[in-house]
């Protein structure tokens, strides 16, 4: 098939504008530096999130007295307000004496005092009972703190902003009832008053931001001084684990 002239010109000119976007292309992509780590990662350090857990005194160790609900006041009732935020776990902790315990017939005759913890919505949160002495422990579940690795930052100020920023905090405060009843086994029992000691202790996480520290970098050069190990070591020890950029 022979072309024209006019064919064959736009033909070479077709050919040509595809050579020069090919060669256009390969150096665009030659040019363009690669992406290493978090973004602007040569400008940002790395900061590792650390998590404590300090235990604070919810309500410091009361005494109180607590009759046979025949008498007309049992159980006896105390409330305890919690802070929900960054709460772990809480406990509230009873204990008991019978002051008849250790005598004559002893368990015979021991009484019983039977704790009830309850949420503000009066659902029950547990209960314990103790026979002639011996103490009651009702657990409060609170939650987890958030699984932060790593945040990359300027400086530990902003990652400590970083780390803020994701953290909620409501202010919310929760009471929990606690009812302390008593059973006597005995007639003249009824008559007096036990005492009991009650307390409470919560357990809340901590975030703490640190700069991350190199990894050492004092191995030998010479690898045939050090002797063969016996196990094969992963060259995925360390790992880098994902964080806030």
């Amino acid at each position: 098939m022979n072309l024209k002239k006019s064919d064959k010109l736009i033909a070479i000119v077709g050919v040509v504008i595809l050579i020069v976007a090919a060669i256009t292309i390969v150096y665009y992509i030659e040019g363009e530096e690669p992406n290493e780590g978090p973004e602007n990662g040569d400008e940002l350090n790395e900061f590792i999130v650390e998590v404590s857990y300090p235990e604070r005194e919810l309500l410091p160790e009361e005494s109180h007295e607590v009759k046979d609900k025949l008498l007309g006041d049992s159980p006896e009732t105390v409330e305890i307000p919690i802070e929900i935020d960054n709460l772990k776990d809480a406990e509230i902790i009873v204990d008991y004496t019978d002051v008849q315990s250790g005598k004559l017939l002893k368990g015979l005759r021991d009484d019983t005092l039977t704790v009830v913890v309850s949420d503000e919505d009066g659902n029950e949160v547990g209960s314990q009972s103790i026979v002639g002495s011996g103490n009651a422990t009702i657990t409060i579940s609170g939650g987890e703190p958030l699984d932060i690795k790593c945040i990359y930052a300027e400086n530990i100020d902003e990652a400590d902003a970083k780390l803020q920023e994701n953290i909620t905090e409501t202010g919310e405060v929760e009471t929990y009832t606690v009812q302390v009843s008593i059973k006597y086994k005995g007639l003249l029992e009824r008559l007096r008053k036990d005492t009991f000691t009650i307390k409470a202790m919560g357990e809340y996480y901590e975030y703490d931001v640190k700069e991350s520290e190199p990894l050492p970098d004092d191995e030998p050069d010479d690898e045939l001084s050090q002797p063969e190990p016996d196990y094969e070591i992963s060259p995925y020890k360390y790992l880098s684990y994902p964080g806030f950029h």
